[in-house]
């Protein structure tokens, strides 16, 4: 649900190409998280969607999301 909110939020204040490319760099991250996962290959004590968690923030640009609070603050 994040991961699809700050898409949306990239795509009303950056654009459609900006949230486009957000999302492919998503799907290039995850894409082989998953084929690990379904190789079986062990998870070293982190579950395939804690690690899709973490991957999914660091793609986030939290420089951004502070940029849109501080505008949206200002606003009301």
């Amino acid at each position: 649900m994040r991961q699809t909110a700050y898409e949306g939020l990239v795509e009303v204040w950056q654009g459609s190409n900006a949230a486009t490319s957000v999302f492919v760099r998503m799907r290039r991250i995850e894409q082989p998280l998953g084929a690990k996962s379904r190789a079986g290959e062990e998870d070293k004590g982190i579950g395939s969607e804690s690690r899709t968690e973490k991957v999914w923030e660091d793609v986030v640009d939290w420089e951004f999301v502070l940029e849109v609070e501080e505008e949206l603050k200002n606003r009301t």
